[in-house]
């Protein structure tokens, strides 16, 4: 009987060693626990995404809508252009529960500056005049939105309004999925213009014919109430919002000090204190599992995420080779300068080709190219060899981009891995179809645009509520 009484208390005394401490974290921490219906966090660097609950979960957006109709108004409209406030802007968001700054009928701002309204303070006055100054009415650009939607992948979505209001104010189709919202939110971070009033604590607005200036500051609590683990990222943005239907939802962007960039698209919280509590946790807990090696985030250059060359730009930047600086700017569509296509040659590539002037032509590349590997193709045979990228322009007195001799250099990689090439028209031919089908680590395709899964057009979005 006593050795059994001793056996059991042995055995107490090792389980509680084998129990973790509370308070401790240990390497194989849980996945936060958040009040939300649905989230999505996404790696920007490759549109991976990390977490998720719900993410094809149909919900209402709020004034995170507002980023759309952000991206529709800077493509369709001339940052300096003034827009007149109407009656017919003011008319169409008229309720008293939506948040206005009360612009009087009359006044003129620069769409620069109803941008900053819009996108600080979720001023729904601003979204209508964006909207109807640049289309006519709430329905004809919302076309616009969901055109850019459709554009980007973004299966689940769609838009009726540019300010967010749902069934609480009669707008009853407006739809989308924590899923799709970080697919935008992704793009809407390679604007600088957004990307420039969504980091912004506090604005003037300049005084107007109809209005004094007006000091705004940002609705982003992370700016001011709000701690979260800055030793690791920054939050650099992006918006918030609410509605009964939608409860308390927000799209955030945190960068790290390595130039990686996460997004969060949060949905359904049930107050606004749950709201930032939530994504505090699941930022802190993306960035410390980073740090500590348990998941991959990629290097990103945010000017660079879209287009032929961005796999390419976004590869070796992953690799070191491109060096992200502070901006997190790369300026793809910039020439390349001489020296900086020569580095990237011999740095991707190892081919020992150089060029010493300021800009470097087309032309001058493919002299360049024929020289080193004593050989006669021309442009077209580049082209068929995916040497160049598939939609540039060929015209020998075409400036190389810096994104384009990246992926030039990139591609001349498989080149020089393979046997010198000599070529007449004909085996310049059968080089280029050796290269097309050539497998290349290098070159394996980074996707661009997560898709959402496919949902039934008959489910119905949950109304959330706000308790």
């Amino acid at each position: 009987m006593k050795f059994k009484r001793l056996l059991a208390v042995y055995l107490v005394i090792i389980i509680s060693f084998m129990l973790p401490v509370n308070g401790l974290r240990t390497s194989h921490a849980a996945k936060p626990s958040v009040n939300a219906k649905s989230y999505v966090v996404m790696d920007a660097g490759s549109a991976d995404i990390l977490y998720k609950k719900n993410a094809n979960k149909k919900i209402y957006p709020a004034s995170t809508a507002k980023i759309m109709t952000a991206m529709v108004a800077i493509d369709s409209l001339d940052l300096d252009k003034k827009i007149t406030y109407t009656t017919k802007m003011a008319k169409a968001v008229a309720s008293p529960d939506i948040a206005k700054l009360s612009i009087p009928v009359g006044s003129k701002y620069t769409v620069r500056e109803y941008l900053y309204m819009m996108l600080m303070v979720s001023d729904a006055s601003s979204a209508s005049a964006l909207a109807i100054g640049t289309s006519g009415s709430f329905e004809a650009f919302s076309k616009k939105m969901n055109a850019k939607a459709k554009k980007l992948g973004m299966t689940a979505s769609y838009f009726d309004n540019p300010v967010g209001l749902d069934k609480g104010n009669g707008y009853n189709k407006i739809k989308t999925t924590a899923r799709d919202y970080a697919i935008m939110a992704r793009k809407a971070m390679s604007y600088q213009t957004i990307r420039t009033i969504a980091k912004t604590k506090t604005h003037k607005v300049p005084k107007c014919n109809k209005k004094p200036a007006l000091n705004i500051v940002n609705t982003n609590l992370f700016y001011s109430s709000y701690n979260y683990d800055k030793d690791n990222y920054q939050v650099i943005g992006l918006k918030t919002g609410s509605t009964n239907a939608a409860g308390f939802t927000m799209i955030v962007v945190g960068r790290d000090y390595d130039n990686h960039e996460v997004i969060c698209a949060y949905f359904g919280a049930n107050s606004n204190y749950n709201r930032y509590i939530g994504i505090k946790k699941l930022m802190n807990y993306t960035f410390k599992r980073y740090k500590a090696g348990k998941i991959t985030l990629h290097k990103d250059f945010w000017d660079s995420r879209y287009g032929t060359c961005a796999a390419t730009i976004r590869l070796y930047a992953d690799k070191g080779i491109l060096k992200c600086n502070s901006s997190g700017r790369f300026y793809p569509n910039e020439d390349v300068t001489g020296a900086q296509f020569t580095s990237y040659l011999n740095d991707i590539s190892g081919a020992a080709i150089t060029f010493s002037n300021t800009n470097v032509k087309l032309g001058e590349f493919l002299k360049a190219y024929n020289k080193h590997y004593n050989s006669k193709r021309t442009l077209e045979d580049l082209l068929s060899a995916k040497i160049l990228p598939s939609d540039m322009v060929l015209n020998d007195e075409l400036n190389i981009t810096k994104g384009q001799a990246v992926y030039i250099a990139a591609n001349l990689k498989k080149v020089e891995d393979e046997a010198p090439i000599v070529s007449s028209d004909a085996s310049a031919n059968a080089s280029a179809n050796a290269l097309t089908k050539a497998s290349l680590d290098d070159r394996e395709y980074i996707t661009e645009i997560v898709s959402a899964n496919a949902l039934d057009d008959n489910e119905e979005i949950e109304d959330v509520g706000i308790e």
